[in-house]
């Protein structure tokens, strides 16, 4: 199964948007500027990258994921 998620890098603060299949990172697309965070880019707006993928994978510790309050408040809260 495919999921979307978004992800905090913990040292940084920088958001990234994640894409799973069976809970293996298989695309990511980040750091993200906050006028590209939004719920509704995870599915269709954004191009995932593979071998981004694979090193976001690698540093998963580092990650923490988001829930879509917490997107929607740090979104609006740059604005």
């Amino acid at each position: 199964m495919t999921t979307y998620e978004f992800w905090r890098e913990i040292a940084s603060g920088d958001v990234w948007a994640v894409e799973l299949k069976d809970g293996v990172v298989v695309g990511s697309r980040g750091p993200l500027h906050w006028s590209e965070i939004h719920p509704s880019f995870l599915e269709s707006g954004y191009e995932y990258d593979a071998d981004e993928a694979r090193l976001v994978d690698a540093r998963r510790a580092e990650f923490e994921p988001l829930d879509e309050r917490s997107v929607i408040m740090l979104a609006g809260s740059v604005e």
